[in-house]
């Protein structure tokens, strides 16, 4: 099942936005340049399309490595706000992803 984004109407249209050649960005940063309509990923294949397609943000084992571990600190203020807005089952899942796409760079 798909679910929409809680900051569907939370930020302006210009956040919609993402340059071209924009640099890496953190989770959150990615979600508030994610334009309204894009849905909260239920599986590997639309997280991923959802990173490296919409956000824009090559999979590499260096990017794996940096997300996995930030989100892994669950004393962390972000991990925290992740597991919040998300809940506990999307935050793991989205750890089995990182470490799924990990594999595949193998």
């Amino acid at each position: 099942m798909l679910h929409h984004s809680p900051f569907r109407d939370a930020w302006p249209l210009e956040a919609n936005l993402v340059a071209p050649f924009s640099p890496p960005l953190d989770d959150f940063a990615i979600l508030r340049l994610m334009p309204a309509e894009i849905i909260i990923p239920t599986n590997y294949l639309e997280w991923r399309h959802c990173i490296e397609i919409q956000c824009r943000q090559p999979l590499t084992a260096a990017y794996c490595e940096q997300r996995s571990a930030a989100l892994q600190n669950q004393t962390d203020p972000h991990t925290r706000e992740f597991i919040r807005l998300y809940g506990e089952a999307h935050w793991r899942n989205t750890l089995s992803w990182f470490a799924q796409a990990r594999a595949s760079l193998s």
